[in-house]
């Protein structure tokens, strides 16, 4: 059986603010996802996991260097285009979603929105991966 977004965000609903999972709800997250994999290019399951970790990073399952960790390792999105999508998760997911709480007057919850940290960049010296025994990939 699989957990949707909306169970997700019920179960978690002890934990969180009315404020907060309205603002979460208004926001509609699984578009905004779609929009920022089209913009990048990523295929259905780096899409399927970003979505999922997006949501665990949202209900505090998981903290923002796992968020960060977790799409390079488990999504295998490249250091480039990860550094986009982080980017992009922040500016119309995470960032919104403090405005709204903001303006609502619940700034102990737009407090606590995380912020994922960019991934580890990749050494120069080794056509842009960070394993020396990899040959450099052609992009």
């Amino acid at each position: 059986m699989t957990i949707t977004q909306q169970e997700l965000l019920k179960q978690a609903k002890d934990n969180l603010s009315e404020t907060y999972i309205d603002a979460v709800f208004e926001l509609d997250i699984s578009d905004r996802i779609e929009t920022i994999a089209d913009e990048y290019g990523l295929d259905t399951q780096q899409t399927d996991i970003l979505d999922q970790e997006t949501i665990y990073l949202l209900l505090g399952i998981t903290n923002s260097p796992e968020f960060t960790e977790r799409l390079g390792d488990i999504a295998e999105i490249e250091n480039k285009t990860l550094l986009k999508v982080i980017t992009a998760v922040t500016s119309k997911i995470l960032k919104p979603l403090k405005e709204s709480l903001e303006s609502s007057g619940d700034s102990e919850s737009s407090a606590s929105i995380p912020v994922p940290p960019p991934p580890p960049s990749p050494s120069a010296g080794y056509g842009g991966t960070s394993d020396p025994y990899r040959e450099p990939a052609d992009n």
